[in-house]
């Protein structure tokens, strides 16, 4: 039904996309070098000194830290949800945790509430349609509760913080806003940090993304390649990675229309199907009435 489509570790970017792409194969090579020297060349096993990098010295300190992996995180949601999910969706949760897990689990990302206004907002987007209102209230809360340091309430709380501070704002007015340099509230707060942090101190996220596409859409924008782009270079954020978010929510809008037209059929065929069986039932009803008062009158 609806689709993600993969990417990869999303950075900082001054706004150039030249500049992201730099970062990125800068970023790559750091790694792959801290990892050649971290575990030797592989001819005998044995593990060589530290990559001197900025990358290995930044996160010296959890260089043997035990992360979980995402068969561990799939295994805690199953635990938690244990009934079937219906099969249009699992591809949609299986995705959903697995990239949330990356994220999760990721040394440079922090939480914020742009994030969190991402998060649940495309959950109610993807999940409008589901079968049960209160099975679905039971598998969001799996599905956060499986991921590392996130909480549903906070999410929930923090999305209506964001909420009421695009209430009667536009998009000029936020803009300016960022311009400014101001942090007021979770969502400049959100965005300040990114226009002020070091290279490895945030990590872009696809809620993230999310997250200020639908801000856009709150405060009446175009949700347009070259808006979003205009967001994404405003706040410092990768225009690339913001405008595939774009690309992800618009097609899966199209797909969230022929789900409720699918359901919507179910439903239908389920309410004919009770009318038929009431009448069925009615009908029996009727018979049974009428023999007992014959059998009364005889």
């Amino acid at each position: 039904m609806v689709g993600f489509v993969s990417g990869g570790w999303g950075l900082k970017s001054s706004g150039a996309s030249v500049r992201v792409n730099k970062r990125r194969t800068v970023m790559v090579a750091q790694e792959m070098e801290a990892k050649s020297k971290m575990w030797g060349d592989g001819t005998d096993g044995s593990a060589c000194v530290p990559a001197d990098t900025d990358f290995a010295k930044k996160f010296e300190s959890i260089r043997d830290a035990k992360v979980p992996t995402v068969t561990d995180t799939m295994a805690k949601f199953n635990e938690t949800f244990a009934r079937p999910v219906p099969s249009v969706y699992r591809s949609i949760v299986n995705e959903i945790i697995t990239l949330n897990h990356l994220t999760t689990v990721c040394p440079m990302w922090h939480y914020d509430a742009v994030f969190g206004f991402g998060f649940t907002e495309i959950l109610e987007k993807y999940f409008s349609f589901y079968p049960s209102a209160e099975e679905k209230e039971k598998l969001f809360s799996c599905i956060v509760g499986s991921l590392s340091g996130l909480d549903l309430q906070k999410m929930r709380d923090d999305a209506k913080a964001v909420e009421a501070f695009v209430a009667g704002k536009t998009e000029d007015e936020v803009l300016a806003m960022i311009e400014s340099g101001s942090s007021e509230g979770p969502v400049l707060s959100a965005f300040q940090y990114i226009k002020e942090s070091e290279f490895y101190d945030w990590y872009y996220s696809r809620n993230f993304g999310f997250g200020v596409i639908f801000i856009i859409e709150k405060l009446g924008g175009e949700l347009t390649d070259a808006n979003v782009e205009r967001w994404a270079r405003a706040i410092g954020a990768s225009e690339v990675k913001v405008k595939d978010e774009l690309g992800v929510y618009l097609s899966s809008l199209e797909r969230l229309k022929q789900a409720e037209q699918m359901f919507a059929d179910l439903a239908a065929r389920e309410k004919k199907k009770a009318a038929d069986q009431l009448a069925v039932d009615a009908k029996a009803a009727l018979q049974e009435a009428e023999e007992a008062k014959k059998a009364v009158e005889n």
